[in-house]
């Protein structure tokens, strides 16, 4: 059974009490989505195939009849980073906007994807630049508000956590220029 997938989970919800005017139709929810991830040139070379069927947003093994999961969202192998960012982690940068606090986060095993649907390419980005330049921009429209930006990233179980947090940290530089570029920090944390 091959390891394409991804699982992706979105979470809103209001750091305080929510302005009176967004509380209609508003709730807190979490979205749970998979991606099932293209099969590598190295795995078409050696025949492999898809191990799941895509059909809507259920999934299930090839190999089963009896299993199958429904989620928010299933994105298979013909799915774009850009079209899963604008399905799965746009919608929640406006929210951000609003008050709401969101995360992203992407689980699964060993080369299922995780790393490039949030990072990317340079010539493909991934979730976190598509999100860091469109959370610049949107604040730039609002001329009249001011904002305090935090942003957390962590890598778990990979063997370079400082590696992984200084991208991120060199992705926010980029966009906020030298002049706020001292007030960025990078924590580094570790566990036993």
């Amino acid at each position: 059974m091959d390891t394409c997938l991804t699982l992706l989970v979105n979470f809103q919800g209001y750091a305080c009490d929510p302005p009176p005017f967004v509380l209609a139709g508003m709730t807190d929810a979490i979205k749970v989505a998979v991606r099932v991830r293209p099969l590598s040139k190295q795995e078409r070379e050696n025949g492999h195939s898809f191990a799941w069927n895509v059909q809507a947003n259920c999934i299930s093994p090839v190999d089963s009849r009896d299993s199958r999961y429904t989620l928010d969202h299933v994105f298979g192998p013909n799915w774009t980073t850009h079209r899963i960012y604008e399905a799965t982690t746009q919608p929640l940068l406006h929210k951000v906007i609003s008050g709401f606090n969101s995360t992203v986060f992407a689980y699964g095993q060993t080369s299922s994807g995780k790393t490039y649907t949030m990072r990317g390419t340079p010539e493909d980005a991934g979730l976190i630049p598509l999100a860091v330049n469109e959370i610049f921009a949107l604040i730039e429209s609002c001329q009249d508000r001011e904002f305090l930006l935090r942003v957390s990233y962590m890598e778990v179980g990979g063997k370079h956590l400082d590696a992984a947090s200084s991208w991120v940290l060199d992705a926010l530089q980029s966009k906020v220029g030298k002049a706020l570029a001292s007030s960025l920090f990078l924590h580094a944390c570790s566990w036993t």
